[in-house]
């Protein structure tokens, strides 16, 4: 953090959690941070717990994040493959993931996203790829108590892109691929009370 008075820089108290020091995660290490007036909430893609930086205490709390449609386990890629980069592809393509997260100062609401894990290969021997993971939207009050959970479907919404505005949760829609307007962005409007 840049502290503008003196133009010093300040390291903050948070660090990776302990799991990232003891196994190998491949591309599975994402930080996703959003900042706000008060305070940072920092995620990691291999982890489930929300940190909470309170920027006037200087002060982190961790809460409890997990999703309940996290059915497989977040496992690491053995450090054989650290340089290969289509076996980390393949990992991260098969992990569950958690994403981005956004407070709702309106609605006093925070907005955590989670990609559901899937298997390589269906019964049927068909071989999953990205687009066959579920978005879930996991939404929380404003002390970080989970609400609900809202299973979004596989390919509709890109969470990187959404944002929380005026009227609450924009998500943004991928493109229909046989549609051929290029000219327009798309967002669905998500409103909790």
């Amino acid at each position: 953090m840049l502290l503008l008075d003196s133009l010093k820089i300040k390291a903050l108290p948070i660090r990776y959690p302990e799991v990232y020091k003891k196994k190998y995660f491949g591309f599975n290490n994402f930080v996703f941070k959003a900042e706000y007036e008060d305070k940072m909430i920092i995620g990691f893609s291999a982890h489930p717990s929300l940190y909470v930086y309170n920027k006037s205490t200087q002060s982190i709390d961790r809460f409890e994040g997990a999703s309940s449609y996290q059915t497989l386990e977040i496992k690491p890629l053995k450090k054989k493959f650290k340089h290969d980069s289509n076996a980390k592809l393949k990992h991260l393509t098969l992990s569950p993931i958690y994403k981005e997260t956004f407070y709702d100062e309106k609605r006093k609401l925070y907005y955590r996203f989670f990609l559901t894990g899937i298997p390589e290969k269906n019964s049927d021997g068909t071989y999953n790829a990205w687009e066959d993971k579920a978005l879930i939207l996991i939404v929380f009050d404003d002390q970080l108590r989970k609400i609900n959970e809202y299973n979004l479907g596989k390919s509709i919404y890109n969470s990187s892109k959404s944002f929380v505005g005026p009227d609450g949760l924009y998500l943004y829609k991928f493109q229909d691929k046989k549609s051929t307007n290029q000219d327009s962005i798309n967002y669905d409007i998500y409103q909790f009370k």
